[in-house]
């Protein structure tokens, strides 16, 4: 038999890791790469909800709107000036010809409370119309995800960076604990 047998293990290849060590390190990177995703879908999520969420119409008058299905609030845009009078807001859904129920608030609300309520069951076209006794103006609609933006934001970041900060944190102790190769 010659010097090298088939019963005994070769000598170990200077420079290798042992297989934990490339497990933590891969477990690592793939908890610092979850983080950055689940902050780049929140921002995505905020972005789209920024972007999308809210419809501009001024009234007297009326428009036609692809609204998404959810409950949305009328305020008055914080640019429009004069004072609120006499407010009426009907909606039509364009595909049925059914009217959705308005809630209207009180029009002596105070600045940014909403002025009217509604909801939309069905994603599709709808017409708001909108009758104003006093001085013309704009008004927002904003969808209720518009809300929850804030939270989604500080959510997603909060749990992005823990995943990433955990991901990191878990490289820099293995790779110190590591033995030198």
């Amino acid at each position: 038999m010659g010097k090298n047998s088939i019963y005994t293990l070769p000598p170990a290849a200077p420079g290798g890791r042992a297989a934990g060590v490339k497990a933590a390190i891969g477990l690592a990177a793939g908890l610092a790469l979850l983080g950055v995703v689940v902050m780049g879908v929140a921002g995505g999520s905020v972005l789209s909800v920024l972007t999308r969420g809210h419809h501009a119409v001024a009234f007297p008058g009326s428009a036609q709107l692809k609204l998404k299905a959810g409950v949305y609030g009328g305020v008055r845009d914080p640019r429009s000036p004069g004072a609120v009078a006499g407010l009426f807001v009907s909606i039509r859904d364009d595909l049925t010809s059914q009217s959705v129920p308005v809630v209207n608030g009180p029009t002596a609300a105070p600045r940014g409370a909403p002025l009217f309520q509604f909801q939309i069951l069905d994603e599709g076209k709808y017409t708001v119309t909108g009758v104003l006794s006093g001085p013309a103006g704009r008004f927002l609609l904003l969808h209720e995800s518009v809300a929850r933006a804030r939270t989604d934001a500080v959510v997603g970041g909060v749990a992005g960076f823990l995943l990433l900060g955990a991901g990191v944190a878990l490289w820099v102790i293995v790779r110190r604990a590591a033995p030198k190769t």
